[in-house]
C-alpha cells in the first residue's frame, strides 16, 4: 500500500535535498529535481507555483501521481 502524501510529508520533501520521484539531488524549497520537473506538462508545472496551504499540496499529489502513470505508458509503448 502506498504511503499517503500528508501535508507534513510534502513539506519535508519540499524542504529536502532529494527528489521524491527519482532520488536525485534537488534544491531545497523546490518540488522536484530539474530533470523530473522538466518532464512535467506545463499545466502541472504552473500548478506547483501555488503556496503551501493554498493548493500546493494537491498540486504536488497530482504531479506525484502523474510520474508513475507516465512511466507505465512509456513502458507500454516500448513493448508495442
Amino acid at each position: 500500500m502506498a504511503t499517503e502524501l500528508t501535508t507534513e510529508l510534502i513539506w519535508k520533501a519540499f524542504c529536502g535535498h532529494r527528489c521524491a520521484v527519482c532520488g536525485g539531488l534537488k534544491e531545497e524549497y523546490t518540488a522536484f529535481c530539474p530533470p523530473c520537473y522538466s518532464r512535467l506538462p506545463r499545466p502541472l508545472k504552473n500548478s506547483l507555483w501555488k503556496r503551501m496551504g493554498e493548493g500546493f499540496e494537491e498540486s504536488y499529489r497530482v504531479c506525484m501521481a502523474w510520474f508513475p502513470a507516465k512511466s507505465a505508458r512509456s513502458e507500454e509503448r516500448k513493448r508495442a
